[in-house]
């Protein structure tokens, strides 16, 4: 594996320095019949992105949208939603790198949301034009064409990274415009169910498993069917979880086109703030998602999903989270915590989200859908 990377990065640089050498004498585009956006995000973070490729869809119709990505991520835009043709990538693999460099090439934009090290790629890639922001290591930015300041106030991640873009026009998600994927058949429950995603991206986003009991006992009691999940790495956090008869369970099984349909039908979805609760948002799904070390003025609906029922949950009182560390530049307004477990074995901002906390938005969202 250590070969194929260090052969990917060499082959990279190799067809990269002679575009770099050329770089000076490049204008930007007037028109643009080829995108790319290139990244390798963590789910949540890639789907965040939407805001951007809807503007990049509007601003230029007729263009070809290329999203590369991780490959986990790719069989959710196999419907093409806003034109997006969606490649997989894989950094560690030589053959990924190779197969983007020699196959995805010549793109008038290219746009780097992240870490702006994929600009290298972007370059070999044969980008005429690539836009990032600025900040981070210097030579990370040299292949960068325009580097565009963050903003001087909060703004959620999918309307920072659409700024790319520029500010117009305005776009909001529309559940419309992404058509379902397909998927492999699974077992549905038959009746009203909630999804119950135990899992995260990391540990201390955690919530007690006495209080997920707690919330499943409430649905219960209100004749809802129980979906437990996680991700095939966090089985171990049902072992304190007490099951009854008539529950669900998926112990990561289920890929994400699945994961998609059992969102798309549940009555609500309850998680950590993770990817899930992101897709979440991209099949409309009512979600209660618990922000613990992280921040929903950061990683919530911000303007482009206004319209989603989308509810966090969290303590905005919470003192250690003071970190404003976001892909490596430091930006002033960004408050979250980036511990990990070993500086935060107990992780007192998920301990000041409480079973009332969350069971006040279950019953908001239960009375608006029987007000409809």
């Amino acid at each position: 594996m250590m070969n194929s990377r260090l052969w990917g990065r060499l082959f990279l640089i190799l067809m990269a320095f002679p575009q770099l050498v050329v770089k000076p004498w490049k204008k930007k585009p007037v028109s643009a019949h080829r995108i790319l956006v290139l990244s390798h995000l963590l789910l949540g973070d890639t789907l965040m992105l939407t805001a951007l490729l809807k503007r990049l869809h509007c601003k230029y119709p007729d263009a070809i949208l290329t999203l590369v990505c991780q490959e986990a991520v790719v069989p959710l835009y196999q419907t093409q939603p806003y034109g997006i043709n969606a490649i997989a990538f894989n950094p560690k693999k030589f053959s990924s790198i190779f197969y983007l460099i020699r196959h995805c090439r010549q793109y008038d934009l290219a746009f780097i949301p992240g870490d702006n090290r994929w600009s290298w790629l972007a370059l070999a890639m044969g980008s005429r034009w690539i836009v990032a922001f600025s900040g981070g290591a210097a030579w990370k930015n040299l292949p960068i064409s325009e580097l565009k300041s963050f903003p001087v106030s909060i703004l959620s991640w999918g309307d920072l990274v659409a700024s790319l873009a520029g500010d117009l026009p305005r776009v909001e998600y529309n559940p419309d415009d992404w058509i379902a994927p397909s998927c492999y058949p699974f077992d549905l429950p038959s009746s009203p169910y909630a999804v119950l995603h135990l899992g995260a991206s990391k540990p201390h986003k955690y919530w007690d498993a006495d209080n997920w009991m707690a919330v499943a006992e409430w649905l219960r009691v209100r004749g809802i069917t129980i979906v437990w999940s996680v991700g095939a790495k966090e089985i171990t956090l049902l072992e304190s979880i007490r099951q009854m008869d008539g529950d669900y369970c998926y112990k990561g099984e289920l890929d994400l086109t699945q994961l998609w349909h059992l969102l798309k039908y549940a009555q609500v979805l309850v998680c950590p703030d993770t990817g899930i609760a992101h897709l979440g948002r991209l099949t409309n799904t009512p979600t209660i998602a618990l922000f613990g070390p992280g921040s929903p003025l950061i990683s919530g609906a911000g303007s482009f999903w206004k319209n989603s029922p989308f509810m966090p949950v969290w303590d905005e009182s919470v003192l250690c989270r003071d970190m404003n560390r976001l892909f490596q530049r430091q930006i002033p307004w960004v408050k979250h915590c980036l511990r990990g477990s070993k500086e935060c074995p107990t992780p007192y901002c998920m301990d000041k989200i409480s079973v009332d906390n969350v069971l006040e938005l279950l019953t908001k969202s239960f009375d608006s859908v029987n007000d409809l």
